[in-house]
């Protein structure tokens, strides 16, 4: 049989084990905690590292969408720009169509003056011819009425 005072001291020796397993246990029970912790950390930085993906997903979807708006801007003042040039080209066919009008109207115009120049010397020779007629004729009547 043991001695009580060695009975007593297992038993503080047994309470200092229970004591350090206890004490263990709750370290164990911290580093789960912590490891917990860690993996909800883990989680959230994570949650957080996805979201930053989505915002930068998002940052460039809108940059994308901006470009897009850009190119659709330049795109229209490009489409007003060839109409405007379209409209410009019409003025210039509608002018040089007019200018060959009035070119051809001064042509009309020349010719219609050499017309008349035309009539004019007509009826100029005509009235030369008449005079010419009337005169030899007057001439004949002198000579009949001197041979008489």
């Amino acid at each position: 049989m043991q001695h009580p005072r060695q009975s007593a001291l297992c038993d503080g020796k047994a309470y200092l084990y229970a004591l350090c397993d206890a004490k263990a246990y709750l370290y164990a029970l911290c580093d789960a905690k912590v490891y917990l912790y860690a993996l909800c950390d883990a989680k959230v930085y994570l949650y957080a590292l996805c979201d930053a993906k989505a915002y930068l997903y998002a940052l460039c979807h809108a940059k994308v969408y901006l470009y897009a708006l850009c190119d659709a801007k330049v795109y229209l003042c490009a489409l007003c720009d060839a109409k405007a040039y379209l409209y410009a080209l019409c003025h210039a066919k509608v002018y040089l169509y007019a200018l060959c009008d009035a070119k051809a109207y001064l042509y009309a115009l020349c010719d219609a003056k050499a017309y008349l120049y035309a009539l004019c010397d007509a009826k100029a020779y005509l009235m030369h011819d008449m005079v010419k007629e009337a005169l030899h004729l007057h001439e004949n009547d002198a000579d009949i009425h001197a041979t008489m």
